[in-house]
């Protein structure tokens, strides 16, 4: 793994992306202070999606994704951040409609911290989550596959957030990378709950083939979990940091 510190302002690399996946890590506080700047990248729809929340924190926090999210497409797509147009599939996973490029993206953000992630060609997901305590073998048992229940809820109970944290991510990415979204279904397929192994879909319960998918965990922040699936093959992961100039 490579690690790089990057800002708004530098290009970012682009030659390896159609073997390699690029995933920043972005603490959204470090952002704050640029917040009226960075708007100014957002489109009429996005800038209507920000002003609906609620609370000024979850609104800054949509400002500042979205807003750095154009910034480093731009940074690989050559262009400005506001001439940049999306487009959504049918279940609502957006992709680049121009400029043209092979280009794919995805982004989750949880509490202060975002991750977005960038390859060619290839289809991808990623999902980072704080551990929250929340009722987790209750979740687990509603929506995971019942061998993911079994496991989580024979480890000891010290084990067992972390764990439950360590699938959901892998969950949730991997629909989000089918670009299906939770219509897919989380018990239709399994990851392997273990997070001394390599990340991995063991089973689908459909046409989609095992072979062609891929996992991979990562810890985003002290109590965070974070995963990144992608359909292709294996591909190098590259780390970097977007700080704030």
């Amino acid at each position: 793994m490579n690690e790089k510190k990057n800002t708004l302002t530098a290009r970012s690399p682009t030659a390896d992306l159609a073997s390699a996946i690029h995933l920043w890590l972005i603490d959204l506080r470090q952002f704050l202070p640029q917040i009226n700047e960075l708007e100014k990248y957002l489109n009429q729809e996005e800038k209507y999606k920000a002003g609906r929340f609620h609370f000024l924190k979850d609104q800054q926090n949509y400002i500042i994704t979205h807003a750095l999210l154009r910034s480093l497409l731009a940074d690989y797509l050559h262009c400005a951040p506001t001439h940049i147009q999306f487009n959504y599939h049918v279940h609502g996973k957006p992709y680049v409609l121009m400029p043209i490029s092979s280009l794919e993206f995805n982004l989750s953000h949880s509490q202060q911290h975002a991750a977005i992630a960038f390859t060619q060609n290839h289809p991808l997901g990623i999902d980072i989550e704080y551990h929250r305590p929340i009722e987790h073998l209750d979740l687990a048992q509603r929506f995971f596959h019942p061998r993911e229940y079994e496991q989580l809820h024979q480890l000891p109970i010290a084990q067992q957030l972390k764990a439950f944290y360590g699938i959901w991510t892998c969950k949730e990415a991997f629909i989000k990378a089918t670009g299906k979204g939770l219509s897919y279904g989380l018990d239709r397929f399994e990851v392997n709950h273990a997070l001394d192994q390599p990340a991995r879909v063991t089973s689908i319960h459909d046409d989609l083939n095992t072979d062609h998918w891929q996992l991979h965990r990562f810890t985003p922040q002290e109590n965070f979990s974070g995963a990144v699936a992608w359909e292709g093959p294996a591909k190098k992961i590259f780390f970097y940091h977007e700080t704030r100039s």
